[in-house]
């Protein structure tokens, strides 16, 4: 990023004095950028980039800050424990050849470690399973938004607004990631006007972190 600084500097010293000037002191920033939107979208394609995991409750906050805590006190004690065998190591004829090799063990069981306190932080976040059925009535505005959980499925019957134009962005799917959705097995559209629609077009063309499995139209010229 100190690239990117400087060739944003560059392009207020050099751009008042000439466009062209500017536009290559712009040059440097603009490929780094360009390197790092290329990495962060092969990122974002990779398997479990982005996990939807809801809006925790207090016990699991409590429950996740004591097993961080937990984690950064063995790391650093892992640390200890190295400084104080390198120290023996180096008293100790003969010792200090192996020492290399016992590091690169070392950063191997630190690696193994904070792999397993991530799949352990995924596992303690994981939204719980719905009981019974859960019915939610979103405020859409004008227009009509049903969520339905069940153990089994979860339902969205319509989600759309007249009145709201960003609803899929700022209201659709802000709910249903903070309830831990990122698969609706069934979608419901009773007609095709906007205040019904709308928040699952969004859902459908602009939102890759939620899907849609089945999505239920109504029929032409009935609806």
């Amino acid at each position: 990023m100190g690239g990117v600084l400087c060739s944003g500097l560059g392009v207020i010293a050099f751009g008042s004095l000439s466009p062209v000037l500017g536009t290559a002191a712009a040059g440097t920033g603009h490929y780094i950028l360009s390197l790092y939107e290329i990495l962060l979208n092969i990122a974002r394609g990779m398997p479990g980039s982005n996990i939807i995991l809801g809006r925790p409750g207090i016990r699991t906050l409590v429950a996740y800050g004591v097993l961080l805590t937990g984690c950064i006190f063995i790391m650093r004690l892992l640390s200890r424990v190295e400084k104080e065998a390198e120290k023996k190591s180096i008293d100790t004829v003969g010792e200090n050849e192996s020492s290399p090799e016992k590091r690169k063990i070392s950063y191997v069981g630190k690696l193994l470690f904070l792999t397993g306190f991530y799949i352990l932080s995924i596992f303690l976040l994981l939204p719980d399973p719905v009981k019974g059925l859960d019915a939610w009535f979103l405020d859409v505005g004008q227009g009509d938004g049903i969520l339905l959980r069940a153990e089994e499925a979860c339902v969205l019957v319509d989600g759309g607004s007249s009145s709201k134009k960003s609803l899929g962005e700022y209201t659709l799917s802000p709910c249903l990631k903070s309830l831990g959705i990122s698969v609706i097995d069934y979608a419901f559209v009773s007609h095709g006007d906007l205040d019904h629609l709308s928040g699952v077009k969004y859902l459908l063309e602009s939102c890759e972190d939620i899907q849609i499995k089945n999505l239920y139209l109504p029929y032409h010229g009935r609806g």
